[in-house]
């Protein structure tokens, strides 16, 4: 299969007008110098005129198209070639012309056209409202300029828009748009764009920046670069305060994607994720932003939290170490804390004492939920300053201020060695730092201020009373006081437990001297503890005599002035009884006292008053077990001997039937020692 023939055109009168061309209705193959005799043209770079010669080579065939010449049927031979008589001589081309259309509402808005048909339009004009708007039209005002260019720039150029798209305002191409604007289309507001930086900065401008939306640039202005890196968005509404800048360059490196939070409410929320795209959603909560989000609401009423770098364009999961500044106590939290922790602050916590500082930790267990209430720069900013005021008790007064630890004395009174004063607490920088030493501490100022005594027993040094009944007359006496027969040594103090009051009934030089006319009672003492004890007694002579009595053991009766015992644990006794006073030191003899009123029961002549009792507290413990077995079913486990103590009862109540006072009658029976006579009440 043949290929389709070509040919190369190249204008006699301008050797750089040459193309290649396929020629319609070609008959033959021409190779000569031909006279264009068809309308004018320009067809791929050649300006075919009127009566211009061409010269017209045979190139081949070629399975490949090239645009197509004007017809065969437009050229004529010219035998004698380019000097031909038949061609046109040269001469200078005509010019080439171009049309410049530019926007009376922006001037940096221009389209230019191939312009030789410019006497066509007009110096201003319009797109026509009967037709589409062109191209790369706006709806405004355009004014025409025409100027002259080369053969290449205008073959490079389109052919303008027919006119009669065109609605001519002004027909010289001299005129202003200025003369028009009455008349002209309402200038559109022209694009605008926001530029946002990283740490969120935004503003507006008219400067062309189509070709950068959605991308980072660097910019500049008049006064030089303006740091940081700028993504380009597309505002939809005209610009507020639009600042002219310059463009730079793209930016190397985008805005780092991080995770933001959202607290609270706000009204708008627009932010660019990690995809570069602009995102509109005022109920986000969590989210990736390249740059700090554009956030309006009610101030007060929300807060946007800065977090760590997003992974994948997700928030991660971050958990967080709390140390207080003081204890060194830590807690474990995934509670957003990147605001704090970015701005290195330290936190106070709700439900937790003291200040914390913020780390970041992969152990995240036993995490707790937190809230931060206060933060601070460091931990001594964040620890309250803690100082003491001392209020002199005398003139109710702040005497001086101290920083040394008084914690545990605040709301008391302390005494040091200039006086009684109050302790408060401040938590302000004291304007003055006095040292202080406590010496006592009391609960009030009028404890502070009496006197306190302290009475020690002569003969156990553990025995001690604190008084505050004026005993000034009797320091460094011995005393005794009002329902007590111990011996008690004066002297001040400031440093006691319980006060009681004392009432003085008479006073010694000393110890013994107390102990003299000291009664001297008959005791005996049982160890009641669970280990073996010593321990002394004074007896009638003054004399300190020492004891020691095995666990249970019980002591003989001794006669003695004082018991000077041990300390013994909670619930472990040395019990003392008594019997009476001792006379020359001899313990009086033991004297059976019966208070009771029942009669008759110890006159009983059968038994003594002791074994009397006896029997009848048996017989009283057997009718209570009775009663607890037949009321409660508790049986009694040891019923052997109940009978026997039944029957002594029985005895003892017959024979107290008897009234030993009675003298009765000679008795009527024959009482001889082979037949007894029982039956009269005779005393026997």
């Amino acid at each position: 299969m043949a290929g389709i023939p070509y040919y190369r055109i190249t204008a006699c009168c301008d050797g750089n007008q040459v193309g290649l061309f396929n020629i319609p209705n070609v008959v033959g193959t021409l190779n000569g110098t031909y006279v264009y005799s068809g309308v004018p043209t320009i067809i791929n770079g050649v300006d075919f005129q009127t009566g211009y010669c061409y010269t017209i080579e045979y190139r081949g065939t070629n399975f490949n198209t090239y645009p197509f010449s004007p017809d065969f049927s437009d050229f004529t031979s010219a035998p004698l070639g380019c000097l031909s008589p038949d061609c046109l001589p040269c001469q200078t081309p005509p010019p080439y012309l171009k049309m410049i259309f530019s926007s009376c509402c922006d001037k940096n808005n221009f389209l230019e056209f191939q312009g030789n048909d410019y006497l066509q339009y007009g110096g201003v004009v319009a797109p026509s409202p009967l037709f589409a708007l062109p191209p790369g039209f706006i709806n405004s005002c355009y004014s025409v300029e025409v100027i002259e260019i080369d053969f290449n720039e205008f073959i490079n150029l389109p052919a303008p828009p027919p006119p009669a798209n065109f609605f001519i305002y002004g027909v010289s191409f001299d005129a202003e748009c200025d003369i028009y604007e009455g008349e002209c289309p309402e200038c559109p507001p022209p694009p605008c764009y926001t530029l946002i930086n990283c740490d969120g900065t935004f503003f507006d401008t008219n400067t062309d920046l189509s070709a950068y939306i959605g991308q980072y640039i660097t910019i500049s202005n008049q006064a030089g670069p303006i740091a940081g890196t700028w993504f380009v968005t597309l505002k939809n509404t005209p610009c507020e305060n639009a600042v002219d800048v310059i463009f730079d360059a793209i930016a190397i490196e985008p805005c780092p994607c991080l995770c933001y939070n959202i607290v609270g409410t706000v009204e708008q929320l627009q932010y660019v994720n990690c995809d570069d795209e602009v995102v509109k959603d005022p109920t986000a909560t969590e989210f990736c932003s390249r740059v700090y989000p554009w956030v309006t609401g009610t101030p007060g009423e929300y807060q946007v939290v800065q977090g760590l770098p997003c992974v994948n364009g997700e928030c991660p999961e971050v958990c967080w170490l709390l140390t207080n500044c003081q204890t060194g106590e830590t807690i474990t939290t995934q509670s957003n804390l990147s605001q704090y922790y970015y701005a290195n602050q330290v936190v106070v916590i709700v439900g937790q004492e003291g200040c914390w500082e913020i780390e970041i930790t992969d152990d995240c267990d036993c995490a707790q939920e937190v809230i931060v209430t206060q933060f601070y720069d460091d931990c001594p900013s964040c620890i309250p300053v803690i100082a003491y005021k001392l209020i002199d008790c005398d003139t109710d007064q702040v005497h001086f201020y101290t920083t040394t630890d008084l914690s545990q004395y605040v709301g008391q009174t302390i005494e040091i060695d200039c006086g009684c004063y109050l302790v408060e607490q401040i938590n302000v920088a004291p304007p003055t730092d006095t040292p202080v030493v406590v010496d006592f501490v009391f609960d009030d100022c009028l404890a502070c201020k009496k006197t306190y005594y302290k009475l020690v027993d002569c003969f156990d040094q553990t025995n001690i009373l604190y008084t505050t009944t004026n005993l000034s007359t009797y320091v460094g006496e011995v005393i005794k006081i009002e329902n007590c027969d111990n011996c008690w040594q004066v002297t001040e103090t400031r440093v006691f437990d319980e006060v009681t009051d004392v009432v003085v009934v008479s006073n010694f030089e000393t110890c013994e001297d107390c102990y003299v006319d000291a009664p001297c009672i008959c005791t005996k003492v049982t160890n009641l503890t669970v280990e073996t004890q010593t321990f002394s007694y004074i007896d009638c002579e003054n004399n300190e005599i020492e004891l020691t009595l095995e666990v249970n053991e019980t002591s003989e009766k001794v006669c003695a002035k004082r018991w000077i015992l041990p300390d013994l644990p909670v619930g472990q006794f040395l019990y003392q009884e008594t019997f009476g006073e001792c006379k020359l030191g001899i313990c009086p003899q033991p004297v059976f006292k019966n208070n009771r009123t029942v009669r008759p029961g110890y006159n009983t002549p059968i038994c003594t008053p002791a074994k009397y009792d006896e029997i009848t507290c048996k017989f009283a413990d057997i009718l209570y077990k009775i009663a607890l077995e037949k009321r409660y079913g508790i049986t009694n486990c040891c019923p052997e001997d109940d009978d026997k103590w039944l029957v002594k009862k029985e005895l003892i109540d017959l024979q107290a039937l008897k009234d030993p006072n009675y003298d009765c009658k000679e008795c009527t029976c024959s009482c001889t020692p082979v037949n007894t006579c029982t039956t009269c009440n005779c005393k026997n």
